[in-house]
């Protein structure tokens, strides 16, 4: 048991040490500026002047704009419209595949829907005189 336990040990310690980089990055580059943007539009500043501490009354202006209104209404229409178009797109994909009856053919179909979204990461991979 003791052998057991110290491997599961080892084994979680180097896991988390292989996540470490990524999740330091992820701190400094992602979570470390949304909350200084946050802390940032407490106040109103224009970046060169001194700070005046507002309060949350940057975004009560904001909900009474009518472009931010428009530009929700916007970006909601949008999202709703692309999700719905890939989800339908990708059912019927699905339902198309599987209703193959020959293996190598349902293959040859999953192949040829999948390899678009592979193709542009393998591209970008060749130095600039290859592509």
């Amino acid at each position: 048991m003791g052998k057991k336990h110290k491997r599961i040990k080892r084994e979680t310690l180097i896991s988390y040490l292989m996540i470490a980089p990524e999740m330091i990055l992820m701190l400094i580059f992602i979570f470390i500026p949304i909350v200084y943007a946050f802390y940032i539009s407490l106040f109103d500043w224009n970046a060169m002047g001194t700070k005046t501490f507002v309060g949350i009354s940057n975004y009560l202006k904001m909900m009474q704009d009518l472009t931010f209104k428009s530009s929700l209404l916007v970006t909601g229409k949008y999202a709703l419209i692309y999700v719905l178009t890939v989800y339908v797109l990708s059912l019927a994909a699905a339902v198309f595949v599987n209703s193959i009856r020959s293996n190598k053919r349902q293959q040859a179909c999953r192949i040829g829907i999948y390899l678009h979204a592979n193709a542009p990461p393998a591209e970008r991979t060749l130095p600039p005189g290859r592509r």
